[in-house]
């Protein structure tokens, strides 16, 4: 029985330690490859009155890093969306990305 539950803890432990690495280094990756490719530049959101953009993300795993975007620049003209990144070191892969949902 002692046995078993070492083992379990180590792994318990294993898997938070993981998952805490990938939202400490992984998300600020990741997050700066999603602006990058999904949104439009700052200086074009700036341009417009009613110009937004914001992109959230965060750890969901161990090296699963789910991003949140949107952006507007005018009242029909714009952009939501989900990805899925897997993080290795570096800014990561896109795994999965939902149908983007325009505005």
């Amino acid at each position: 029985m002692k046995r078993s539950l070492r083992t379990a803890v180590v792994a318990g432990s294993a898997y938070l330690v993981l998952w805490s690495a990938t939202q400490i280094f992984g998300v600020p990756r990741v997050r700066a490859a999603v602006e990058a490719k999904r949104l439009p530049s700052p200086s074009e959101v700036a341009r417009t009155p009613a110009g937004r953009a914001s992109c959230d993300a965060v750890a969901v795993a161990p090296f699963v890093v789910r991003a949140r975007y949107s952006w507007q620049l005018q009242p029909l003209l714009g952009e939501v969306g989900i990805v899925f990144y897997g993080w290795l070191g570096g800014s990561g892969f896109e795994a999965w990305r939902s149908k983007p949902m325009m505005l």
